[in-house]
């Protein structure tokens, strides 16, 4: 649709026209078309609603796809069991508009529900033993983390008392790692002890927003997301649990960091859309290689708290929450003169 309006009064001169009945969209922002309007009477846009498809890849490292599971995409992370046989993410009910959880097998053809509404369920992250599931759903009062058996039995059981985003649990599983305060406030990364059942504390505040933090396999680092009051996000390496030998990892932007389980290759994805790889030396002190370019891909997600893709332990394949162009040749639509319907 269209309508005349003066700029200069900031007014509308006229009534709304049709311009076209059917254009595609950017399916990570609903409502945003795919068009673009020139100053001398063109407009360019996609006629197929369905050119661009949101779904989860296996990629391997040179970005070869070696698999696809396309009627799932997750809001926030798929996130893969222990022993490599399944994986848990949310998945949106188109009739609902609610995220749900459900565990599949790695070709995604053998799945069950995990939770079942009212609320969304995202951000899983599966305890070190694949025992159970930690995931946020959000109620009435703010984001809240849960716990439950991984195959289903018995009840969830509320983690923290504190309003916060899952990301991470440490590997001997003393430790959840969560933001703290979002979505009300900016976020920080804060720890709640599990088998002390202590009381919560901060690790990194008052320092912008910061995000899906993940404590390195020997739990002695923490890799997370950074955003400056100007939006910039990197991400960073400190030391867990005693902040100190603070690292920069990404250098022109970055989110989503994931540890390989030996701890010598930390992944990230990067501000221009490559899965980034840079390896990791662990000495007396810990240092860092020079970052490599892996594969470029279009994420169906991409937030300070989310994470596009998860990672095998050899961090051989990727499963990656992608935007896949099904159409590649299918052309545009060049509309000439399309202010006609003005004076009309």
């Amino acid at each position: 649709m269209a309508q005349p309006f003066d700029t200069v009064k900031l007014q509308f001169t006229g009534d709304s026209f049709v311009v076209a009945d059917q254009i595609g969209n950017d399916p990570r922002f609903p409502g945003r078309l795919s068009v673009s309007v020139s100053d001398n009477e063109l407009i360019a846009l996609d006629p197929y609603i369905d050119r661009l498809s949101k779904k989860l890849i296996w990629l391997d490292r040179a970005g070869n796809q070696t698999g696809a599971i396309s009627d799932w995409w997750a809001v926030s992370w798929p996130s893969l069991s222990p022993d490599e046989k399944q994986f848990v993410a949310d998945r949106r009910d188109p009739k609902t508009n609610i995220d749900d959880l459900f565990i599949a097998d790695l070709s995604g053809e053998q799945r069950r529900r995990f939770t079942i509404g009212p609320d969304n369920a995202r951000y899983p992250i599966w305890s070190p033993d694949g025992s159970h599931i930690f995931w946020t759903s959000n109620r009435e009062d703010g984001f809240r983390i849960f716990q439950k058996s991984a195959i289903g039995a018995g009840n969830e059981e509320q983690v923290s008392n504190v309003i916060g985003v899952g990301s991470d649990l440490s590997p001997d599983g003393r430790f959840l790692i969560f933001e703290y305060g979002y979505p009300k406030t900016l976020p920080d990364i804060w720890v709640q002890p599990l088998t002390e059942k202590g009381q919560p504390f901060p690790f990194i505040e008052g320092e912008g927003s910061q995000g899906v933090a993940r404590l390195s396999p020997d739990g002695q680092w923490m890799a997370y997301v950074s955003e400056d009051y100007s939006a910039n996000r990197e991400v960073f390496i400190e030391r867990f649990p005693d902040r100190g030998s603070k690292l920069q990892v990404s250098k022109k932007g970055g989110v989503g960091p994931h540890w390989r389980r030996d701890g010598r290759e930390l992944f990230y994805y990067s501000s221009d859309g490559y899965l980034m790889a840079v390896p990791v030396f662990k000495g007396k002190r810990l240092e860092l290689g020079s970052a490599e370019p892996l594969f470029e891909f279009r994420p169906g997600n991409l937030a300070l708290t989310t994470t596009p893709y998860t990672v095998t332990a050899d961090g051989q394949r990727f499963l990656v929450n992608a935007i896949v162009n099904v159409m590649p040749r299918a052309p545009l639509t060049i509309l000439i003169n399309w202010t006609a319907g003005v004076r009309k």
